[in-house]
């Protein structure tokens, strides 16, 4: 039977010591870089544009976020007849939307949903959302 002696593990290699593998620190996700829409949502944003005599091909909806509301921050939705220099530009279900970079920061992984029925109107899902009130028009991060 072979085995190792111990003289053979007290000489060896002093540089082949084994060392453990550094701890490798989690890094942080990056945000979400985009936003979803519904099929709801987008279905809503169509009516909302052709209402307004706009033509869905040719427009956007814009998402953003501004201070102010009882939480802090409020969204905030248009239609937009022109990109900004800094918007980042999506399509969802036929839906042109933007988003300028600086709103993207707060709104990265949001959806956007328009219930139907007594829950009618906009709503907001928003994975960074820390707070928000009661009406879901205002938020804090």
């Amino acid at each position: 039977m072979a085995g190792i002696s111990l003289g053979a593990v007290l000489n060896q290699d002093k540089g082949a010591v084994a060392r453990p593998a550094p701890l490798q620190q989690a890094r942080p996700s990056a945000p979400a870089r985009t936003v979803t829409l519904t099929e709801n949502a987008a279905r809503q944003a169509r009516k909302l544009m052709e209402a307004q005599g706009d033509d869905p091909a040719k427009t956007w909806l814009r998402l953003a976020v501004q201070g102010g509301g009882c939480s802090g921050m409020s969204y905030h939705i248009d239609v937009a007849r022109r990109m900004d220099q800094h918007d980042v530009e999506m399509e969802f279900h036929g839906v042109k939307v933007v988003v300028d970079k600086k709103s993207l920061l707060y709104l990265g992984g949001t959806q956007l949903d328009f219930g139907q029925g007594l829950q009618a109107g906009w709503k907001f899902i928003n994975p960074n959302s820390k707070k928000a009130c009661s009406c879901g028009e205002s938020f804090a991060i």
